[in-house]
């Protein structure tokens, strides 16, 4: 029997695009029960939305980031998600993800790693995005 591990998907609401392709992209492995990813699109209306996210982001054992611009302009992101998924990923091990989908700063971000910056000037050198 497999554990299913809780993935909490971080996006800009104005990055609606990225979220869908990548929720093509994980269906097959939520099927096998291998994963359940969790994105605010599963929030039904009239529930308590910020009480969603926050149960959502403490069950987390991995967390995917959709990285743009705009997602970097999210004072909720910088404010109500970021704080404790950092705080899970230093407590418990909670995997972060990065996935820069659109060209941003983050390698000019207080969240980026000389190893993560270093990576990125290298994949965007080589035009790749």
């Amino acid at each position: 029997m497999s554990l299913v591990s809780r993935v909490f998907i971080s996006y800009s609401h104005k990055d609606k695009q990225y979220l869908d392709r990548l929720q093509v992209f994980l269906r097959p492995i939520q099927r096998e029960g291998t994963i359940d990813a969790w994105d605010d699109t599963r929030i039904k209306v009239g529930e308590d939305w910020r009480a969603e996210i926050r149960k959502a982001l403490a069950e987390a054992r991995v967390a995917v980031l959709l990285v743009t611009a705009d997602f970097l302009a999210s004072d909720f992101i910088a404010t109500d998600e970021l704080p404790p998924l950092l705080a899970k990923a230093e407590a418990d091990g909670t995997v972060i993800l990065l996935v820069i989908v659109g060209h941003c700063r983050f390698s000019e971000t207080k969240y980026r790693s000389p190893e993560v910056a270093e990576e990125l000037t290298e994949v965007w050198s080589r035009g790749v995005s």
